[in-house]
């Protein structure tokens, strides 16, 4: 459920950043964003144990912020998530069910090429159909 809640925490935050904060600076959403995404790695990962547990939610926040910052360029909204915040959302939430998966022994080869995959297949599909020329912000 702290894995759940965690996703949902991230979600949450990032659309309401996104949508209030459509105007502001870059710099302010890149940081904001980055520490939405370093504050709910930091809260999944708590529950395991994890002795790298800091060092991993660093790195969560760091690829939230580059991802932000480099997407801010172009902001694209599907009517109301945007698309840092749809492309955090589905890459967070496989991450995380890999981590889970792993942690219980209950990933194997298969399961985890399956996951991949359709990460892979989710954030292609969302790169190429958008509509980069017409919704520049």
């Amino acid at each position: 459920m702290i894995s759940i809640q965690a996703f949902l925490g991230q979600l949450a935050a990032l659309m309401a950043l996104f949508l209030i904060w459509t105007a502001g600076p870059i710099y302010g959403l890149t940081l904001l964003t980055g520490l939405f995404c370093f504050l709910a790695a930091r809260h999944f990962l708590d529950t395991f144990d994890e002795p790298y547990a800091r060092m991993l939610a660093y790195v969560w926040g760091y690829f939230g912020a580059a991802l932000t910052w480099l997407l801010s360029h172009w902001l694209l909204f599907y009517k109301t998530i945007a698309q840092p915040t749809l492309l955090l959302s589905i890459l967070g939430y496989g991450l995380a069910a890999l981590y889970y998966l792993d942690h219980t022994k209950r990933l194997n080869k298969g399961l985890r090429r399956q996951i991949v995959f359709a990460m892979i297949a989710i954030v292609i599909v969302i790169v190429v159909f958008s509509d980069w020329g017409s919704k520049i912000v």
